[in-house]
């Protein structure tokens, strides 16, 4: 099986319409927004006719063959999504699923799921031009790790999580974590990773967060192995892969709550501290390696080195800085014996580091104050630093040097459409027409724009920028 990774574009045309009625089941859906695709799925608010806001989500697969495997995966992001939803506000909710007729790609897959409304921490990270105080930190790392124990202690591992599967509820000031597609029970039998018909095994997760578990194995009781075929065994107990190794010993995937703890622990709350992912625009070999390693996570160094990418808070209390250091350090032990062992043995040494900073742990009044500072802050204060640096940006002609911008600016109008933000899109706007009316136009800034325009389209954007995308097209055909 080959799959194409990506969902295109006339896909999403064909199934979001802004103000379209999409009839699924008993249900009529008022679609109002794109929030999202993915590597396999579009995901789209909408309304139900009893009124209620869901998010909905559809498969898509361009796979060549027998496309089993990702239809199974959609189907446990749906059992898994749910068995945590149904008892914990740690997850989303999922409603209803079903097959959903579309004309030219056949019966695609969806669910339901409650709309959680607000940003994801990716957006939060994107947004914040300046650096999270300690008890911003403290407050999101400690809610992941308490969504984490809701999670493990339903069995279900979830194998992917980072800043865009973390959401922030706006209202209720709680993080949410979804995308469950390759979670696992942790008595099942699906492993780290996928193999391909060409015998290339695929990663299932993102490479930039990956934990340093992902490839390590337990070991297998010979009287458990069964050879189903020459060369091929597997666990008769569970069903798994299993190899021998270098020793003829046998083997098979290490599938416990370490994969998630030991990403928050350290890959995570590195980026809560600064900022910054260490493993960004790197190759995959190298981001490999480096996680194998325990590479580029050393926190001590990159405070001597880059101070100001920590909040002044933070810079006055070193002691702060040292704990946090220690449990990121703790986090990626190659030893996986001597890491986190749970979700609350991380949140400990959460709460040892804030009191470490402010003498005592925050009480439960407190933590709501701190979430909705955040809250506050990125959404008015942040949204207008980054405005400002998009404004400079294209100002300077530079707009398209940093691909970033692209997802600043869709940031920006998604949130709120100021004068400013109008302003600034109109300048884009006057450069595509310039663009599009040359013979040889620049094609790094037509790629940009055409992205930009593209994204924004599905967000129902306003009429006078709606040939943008098209205009571009036409001219990069026509360059020589």
């Amino acid at each position: 099986m080959a799959v194409s990774y990506g969902v295109p574009a006339e896909f999403i045309n064909a199934l979001y319409k802004k103000d379209g009625v999409i009839a699924l089941g008993f249900e009529q859906y008022l679609c109002e927004s794109l929030i999202g695709s993915g590597g396999l799925g579009v995901v789209i608010k909408a309304k139900k006719s009893a009124g209620l806001t869901v998010a909905l989500k559809f498969l898509h697969t361009q796979a060549q063959g027998d496309a089993g495997d990702i239809l199974e995966r959609f189907k446990r992001e749906i059992r898994a999504t749910k068995i945590v939803g149904d008892i914990s506000d740690s997850c989303v909710r999922v409603y209803e699923c079903g097959e959903y007729a579309l004309q030219n790609f056949g019966s695609i897959p969806f669910f339901s799921m409650e709309y959680v409304p607000g940003l994801s921490l990716e957006d939060f990270i994107l947004l914040r031009e300046t650096p999270f105080t300690p008890l911003e930190i403290w407050v999101l790392a400690r809610q992941i790790a308490m969504a984490l124990d809701d999670i493990h202690a339903k069995g279900i591992v979830h194998r992917d999580i980072k800043p865009s599967n973390i959401l922030v509820h706006e209202t209720r000031r709680i993080v949410k974590v979804t995308d469950f597609g390759i979670s696992r029970d942790v008595s099942s039998d699906t492993g780290v990773t996928m193999a391909m018909d060409d015998g290339i095994p695929v990663i299932l997760g993102t490479p930039n967060y990956l934990s340093r578990y992902y490839f390590d194995t337990v070991p297998v009781d010979k009287s458990d192995v069964f050879e189903k075929s020459p060369g091929r065994f597997t666990r008769r107990s569970t069903g798994e892969h299993v190899t021998a190794d270098s020793a003829g010993r046998y083997v098979c995937a290490y599938k416990g709550e370490k994969l998630d703890i030991s990403v928050l622990a350290s890959t995570i709350l590195f980026e809560l501290a600064t900022r910054v992912n260490p493993f960004a625009g790197s190759p995959l070999p190298s981001i490999l390696t480096d996680i194998m390693r325990g590479m580029r996570l050393d926190l001590k160094t990159f405070f001597r080195d880059h101070p100001d990418f920590f909040h002044d808070q933070a810079r006055k209390k070193p002691a702060f800085i040292e704990r946090l250091a220690r449990i990121i350090r703790k986090g990626y032990n190659a030893p996986r014996s001597r890491t986190y062992a749970s979700a609350g043995e991380l949140i400990r040494d959460l709460d040892g580091a804030i009191k470490s900073f402010c003498g005592r742990v925050p009480g439960a009044a407190e933590k709501d104050d701190i979430m909705a500072t955040i809250l506050g802050k990125t959404l008015v204060d942040e949204y207008e630093h980054v405005l400002r640096r998009c404004e400079r940006a294209v100002r300077d002609n530079a707009e398209a040097d940093d691909k970033t911008n692209i997802n600043r600016i869709m940031l920006l109008y998604k949130l709120k459409k100021t004068e400013r933000l109008m302003a600034c899109l109109d300048l884009l706007h006057a450069k595509t027409a310039e663009l599009a009316r040359k013979k040889e136009p620049e094609r790094t800034s037509c790629a940009f724009l055409l992205e930009l325009w593209e994204k924004l389209e599905r967000f129902g954007i306003e009429d006078r920028y709606r040939e943008n995308s098209a205009l571009l097209k036409t001219a990069l055909q026509n360059a020589p």
